[in-house]
């Protein structure tokens, strides 16, 4: 189970890279329509930027973890 993981964290890095941040887990959630449930942090090493001016910006977006329905594989 842990080479599917890694396997589906490669294809989301290739198909759908988001700067400044890493695929942390990956879940498969069986109940109801069957899912992946994948979580998203940022990457320690990258100092994050304010979307608007690309400046570094500390302490932007430390919100809590938030869900969202992608498009489906």
């Amino acid at each position: 189970m842990t080479f599917i993981m890694s396997t589906v964290k490669a294809l989301l890095n290739f198909a759908q890279p988001i700067p400044g941040c890493v695929y942390d887990t990956v879940d498969f959630n069986s109940e109801g329509e069957g899912r992946l449930d994948v979580a998203v942090r940022a990457h320690e090493q990258i100092r994050t930027r304010c979307c608007h001016g690309r400046q570094p910006c500390p302490g932007y977006d430390r919100l809590p973890g938030r869900r969202w329905r992608g498009l489906p594989l």
